[in-house]
């Protein structure tokens, strides 16, 4: 009997009191570490790389994506988000920028040597918005002018397979908890002319988030007989359209997917609703396989988000909630977190089930004022705060990377 083990490490950089993961590859992780610079990360915090530029007058930069080999996100110059890409340190920066032909880039996914992504370019009350892949750096533009759909996106990359959506609303850059329903999916094999409408029958939208190179993930919205957002898998066509959506969850959504997995996140409640939760989610193709990854958060922490999943298994993503003070200043600490040992751990959680196997996890708090080493599983020190900037104090968040294995029996296990 297959089974699996999941462990957590905390990996925010030490030089940043905060940070956030946004993929993974081949034990690779990239993100953005709380000084605003773009990271790469091998496992653990003391392998973390800044890949901010050092030269160019960039002042802010983030990594969203990453292969084997390449890295890729965008740069902040003079007011203006410039898609970019790195092969494993600062120096390796290439603008992706200049050939798109926008005011804005942004690099959403890397591989093979090809990067996608989207630009952007307002024009007095209109704004262009279109989707690119880049080969060797020069930009070709993706958008499907056929659909007769305004603007376009695309968001995912693998062996030469661009997925996104195209939309008649021009939806802001970064994550917003609302529906798209204007979006539908779409797949593309390096041209505009090869753009294929994965809209499934019966729902109003839809949008692809990621790609295995033979399969599309992501979600799709309808609102019959409620607002509701299904995690969806699609294999090239519209038809091939599979439903992921757990039963207990408001919506929920695929961000990244591998050949035999899926990784995402679902609301119980509604979605970005004062008292719901959001949870983690980890999917081998069918509904009835979910796993929900919250039920190993530490005490105190409710909120988790997946956002890719590498070969082995191994989860990227963050936790995050904002926590309120007695003087009513609010605020968020995001600790990114790996799956690997290392000799900081101080507690370890498993749980087996005959079923399903077990997932173990592991994870310590780091005080980064005074370099104690305390357990988030227990829940912070009595009235424990820290200053975070401005004279706003906030209880820290930790964050979750959760990493693949195998194991067998049953067994409950809790040590310190």
């Amino acid at each position: 009997m297959f089974a699996q083990q999941y462990n957590s490490n905390n990996v925010t950089p030490p030089t940043s009191l905060s940070g956030k993961l946004n993929g993974a590859a081949s034990g690779k992780q990239v993100g953005v570490d709380g000084n605003n610079h773009a990271i790469l990360e091998l496992g653990d915090a003391t392998t973390s790389i800044d890949l901010h530029p050092a030269t160019g007058s960039y002042y802010s930069s983030v990594a969203l994506a990453t292969d084997d080999v390449e890295q890729c996100g965008y740069a902040t110059q003079f007011g203006s988000h410039h898609a970019m890409k790195w092969n494993g340190s600062a120096s390796t920066y290439t603008d992706l920028h200049s050939s798109t032909g926008m005011t804005w880039s942004y690099c959403t996914g890397s591989h093979g040597g090809q990067q996608v992504g989207f630009g952007e370019r307002p024009v007095y009350t209109v704004t262009f918005q279109n989707a690119f892949v880049w080969n060797n750096g020069l930009a070709v533009n993706l958008h499907p002018t056929l659909l007769l759909m305004a603007y376009s996106k695309a968001l995912g990359v693998r062996s030469g397979q661009q997925v996104g959506y195209a939309s008649t609303v021009p939806y802001p850059v970064g994550e917003t908890f609302s529906y798209h329903p204007a979006s539908h999916a779409i797949v593309w094999a390096g041209t505009a002319a090869s753009a294929i409408d994965l809209n499934p029958t019966g729902f109003t939208a839809s949008e692809a988030l990621a790609t295995n190179g033979a399969q599309q993930a992501g979600w799709a919205y309808s609102n019959v007989p409620a607002l509701s957002q299904h995690a969806t898998l699609w294999a090239g066509t519209s038809a091939s359209f599979a439903d992921l959506h757990p039963a207990g969850y408001n919506d929920s959504r695929v961000t990244g997917l591998t050949a035999t997995q899926q990784v995402g996140d679902g609301w119980v409640g509604p979605m970005g609703a004062v008292g719901s939760v959001r949870h983690t989610l980890v999917w081998t193709g069918t509904p009835e396989s979910v796993v929900d990854l919250n039920q190993f958060l530490p005490a105190g922490y409710t909120h988790a988000v997946a956002t890719g999943i590498d070969a082995l298994g191994n989860v990227v993503g963050y936790e995050d909630d904002p926590v309120h003070d007695s003087d009513d200043s609010a605020g968020s600490v995001q600790r990114d977190v790996h799956g690997s040992d290392d000799g900081r751990q101080r507690h370890q959680k498993r749980v087996t089930e005959s079923d399903a196997g077990y997932i173990e996890y592991h994870h310590e708090y780091f005080d980064s004022a005074d370099s104690d080493h305390r357990n988030c599983a227990g829940g912070l020190p009595h009235g424990y705060a820290f200053l975070q900037g401005g004279g706003d104090h906030h209880e820290p968040e930790c964050h979750f990377h959760f990493r693949h294995g195998s194991a067998a029996g049953r067994d409950w296990n809790h040590a310190v």
